[in-house]
């Protein structure tokens, strides 16, 4: 089971497909018969949950309403699910002297630049509030690591002042990433680095290292329990110095207030070359960029109107179609064309983008794009 925001929610895995060896028929191993289950029915037996009084309850948020359609998305039962408001008491209502629907955490010595984006969330009707990572190392005592005390911070403001959302203002030389083990190749390669900061948005598991064996967040049975359920929206200014601070958060405000533009703010790019294999004709890249449009696209439609533009090495949108191969320089003819989000399910390395044909897109590239101001936001595998 897991938890978010005091509403309990039932995980399970299903697989339909069964798979049975037929000895008697003298087959070598790993032949037999593949089965399909079409129709599946469960039964599910629930008993009432006896809450333990020590249990720290969250204060009713001004924006419940935020966290509920999100878990509605997630379940397949919404309209049975308790809302925040329902599950909270009258009596504890945040007031407004005391709320923060939206914290930002960075160092003492960007405060004021990150007070001005607070200034403006609170012009949009939240309440707001700028802490100091030194402030919270100093305040917040409990468990060894830097991190365990931003995430101590994190659920008393949730826990007490109704915090949704979270920003975490630096990259990880300002405010920590949490570092998770990785095995790969049946444990050929291991890595204790790879960085997440969903830690910090899952507050019902405080600990992501059960075991103390200097391995967060391994998955096996013997391993440690992961809250991968947020109970708060995290997310990260990746800056470091006063000028980049200052420039994260004109960039945001510009974003927010400026003229709407219909292209940069609906359109995206979806781009990808073969990263391990190629299925009738189409790429795992652009198979991949298709499910995860197809997933992200259904929760956005209600309140959003975006448009997908393909630039796969198996199929484009663009003039060519295949003859408009995955190159440098049509790379960066669409970036200039300024899209509001562009995804690239490629190799790559921290400063390359693999392409098409052995060719690649590089820091050296960027110099060339001529979007200005319509700078979007790129995911990438790579």
């Amino acid at each position: 089971t897991a938890r978010i925001r005091g509403r309990s929610i039932a995980v399970f895995r299903f697989w339909p497909v069964q798979f049975f060896s037929d000895t008697k028929k003298g087959l070598k191993p790993g032949k037999g018969r593949l089965f399909i289950n079409e129709n599946v029915e469960y039964t599910f037996v629930l008993k009432k949950k006896t809450f333990d009084k020590k249990e720290k309850k969250y204060k009713k948020s001004n924006l419940a309403a935020s966290m509920d359609q999100y878990i509605q998305s997630i379940v397949i039962n919404p309209e049975e699910m308790i809302t925040e408001s329902e599950l909270t008491a009258k009596d504890d209502e945040i007031l407004l002297s005391v709320r923060c629907d939206y914290l930002i955490i960075t160092h003492q010595d960007l405060v004021p630049r990150f007070q001005v984006l607070a200034s403006h969330r609170q012009a949009m009707g939240l309440t707001a509030q700028v802490i100091s990572i030194e402030d919270i190392y100093d305040q917040y005592t409990e468990g060894g690591s830097n991190q365990d005390k931003i995430k101590q911070c994190i659920k008393e403001y949730a826990v007490q002042k109704g915090t949704l959302w979270v920003l975490l203002g630096g990259d990880n030389t300002i405010v920590p990433d949490y570092d998770c083990f990785a095995s790969v190749n049946s444990g050929k390669y291991t890595t204790t680095t790879i960085p997440t900061d969903l830690f910090y948005a899952g507050l019902d598991d405080m600990d992501w290292n059960d075991d103390n064996d200097g391995r967060a967040c391994e998955c096996n049975e013997d391993g440690d329990t992961i809250d991968l359920y947020p109970d708060v929206f995290i997310g990260r200014a990746p800056v470091r110095s006063d000028s980049e601070a200052s420039a994260f958060v004109a960039k945001v405000m510009t974003y927010e207030t400026g003229d709407y533009d219909p292209f940069f703010h609906e359109a995206a790019l979806f781009m990808g070359v073969e990263v391990w294999h190629t299925y009738e004709g189409i790429s795992d890249a652009q198979w991949r960029c298709e499910a995860l449009w197809e997933a992200v696209h259904k929760d956005m439609e209600p309140v959003l109107s975006a448009q997908k533009y393909r630039f796969y090495d198996t199929g484009t949108d663009f003039d060519g179609d295949s003859n408009y191969i995955v190159s440098a320089s049509h790379l960066v003819d669409q970036i200039s064309s300024g899209y509001g989000i562009m995804l690239a399910e490629t190799h790559g390395s921290c400063s390359s983008l693999s392409l098409e044909g052995s060719n690649y897109f590089v820091t050296g590239n960027v110099a060339d794009c001529t979007n200005q101001t319509r700078q979007g936001i790129i995911y990438t595998t790579a």
